[in-house]
């Protein structure tokens, strides 16, 4: 709408200005359009050529083929040209916006990686022990994703928590054998909801040694600890 409503004046004040006796920029394009078509141009024409000095000044291209010929139009220009400074600004910032919160995911593990990078660069770690924990970093990133959700937890409401919890985590407790039922026993909704509360699921490397003193519900590459 902006770009119509820029195009329409950028054309209107230049027709008044045309049939006044002044010289314009319409003057320099019927004169164009008589040497190289044999004929003036016609209202879309002109209107099209409004709407294309438009666009060129919105993105600031210039091509300088359609250029102001008098002090009413630069000054008309000017003003156009620092209206369009500021609303190509605020379009590029908008969807620059837009596009680092599509997934905040990508861009956290991004910046995460550039971390480790640095980190790893200025301990001078060897190569083989960095592609071992660049690796460890990519396997866990659903992992530590998931673990975050705890902060969504925190928000909501005890009850609310312990529903949701047990919802997210049931596939884990249903896999140990002595909570399958548990739920059947007085209290025992309450409690498996607690559990589910408690459980923090944790990425290893093969051949680690898990500290002793806790339940693991250890699954391929992934393991479900739950914490006292």
């Amino acid at each position: 709408a902006r770009l119509l409503c820029r195009a329409g004046l950028w054309g209107l004040v230049s027709t008044f200005m045309n049939a006044d006796g002044h010289f314009t920029w319409i003057s320099v394009f019927e004169q164009n359009s008589l040497a190289a078509h044999g004929g003036l141009p016609v209202g879309m024409e002109e209107y099209v050529a409004s709407l294309y000095w438009s666009i060129m000044t919105l993105t600031g291209i210039g091509y300088g083929d359609i250029t102001p010929q008098n002090t009413t139009e630069r000054a008309l220009c000017s003003l156009c040209m620092m209206i369009s400074g500021v609303v190509w600004t605020w379009s590029i910032g908008n969807v620059a916006a837009i596009a680092t919160t599509l997934n905040p995911d990508s861009i956290l593990f991004e910046n995460t990686m550039d971390s480790l990078n640095y980190f790893m660069r200025e301990r001078e770690l060897p190569r083989a022990m960095r592609m071992t924990i660049r690796d460890f970093f990519s396997s866990a990133r659903r992992v530590h994703r998931l673990n975050d959700d705890h902060d969504l937890l925190d928000k909501m409401s005890p009850l609310l928590q312990g529903t949701v919890a047990l919802a997210a985590n049931r596939k884990w407790l249903e896999a140990v054998w002595f909570f399958r039922r548990i739920d059947e026993v007085d209290g025992g909704t309450d409690f498996i909801a607690a559990l589910a509360k408690s459980l923090v699921i944790r990425p290893f490397v093969s051949d680690e040694r898990l500290p002793v003193g806790q339940l693991y519900i250890l699954r391929v590459s992934v393991s479900s600890q739950m914490s006292a």
